[in-house]
């Protein structure tokens, strides 16, 4: 079974469900366990599931932007895997 078919009761694409709860957990786990690793992978997660955004093109998100889709996509990826080196290469 994948993904999509799992997650595909929200109503939302499987991946961007799936991205949407881990963001979530992310920040359940910052806010209960508070360090800077924690918010620096949070904003990472983040980051991450605007890339998703970008790259799946939700809702017609790429009509909007200034610049083609897959660039943005690409740079949200870029700027949360900043955040993950930020994060462990503070461990």
């Amino acid at each position: 079974m994948t993904v999509h078919r799992w997650f595909n009761w929200f109503g939302q694409p499987g991946t961007f469900v799936l991205t949407v709860l881990l963001s979530c957990t992310a920040l359940v786990l910052a806010l209960a366990f508070p360090a800077p690793q924690r918010w620096l992978c949070l904003c990472g997660m983040l980051a991450s599931t605007a890339g998703d955004l970008m790259n799946t093109d939700w809702r017609g998100i790429g009509k909007k932007l200034p610049c083609p889709i897959l660039y943005a996509g690409a740079g949200c990826f870029a700027v949360a895997h900043g955040f993950y080196i930020a994060a462990f290469a503070g461990l």
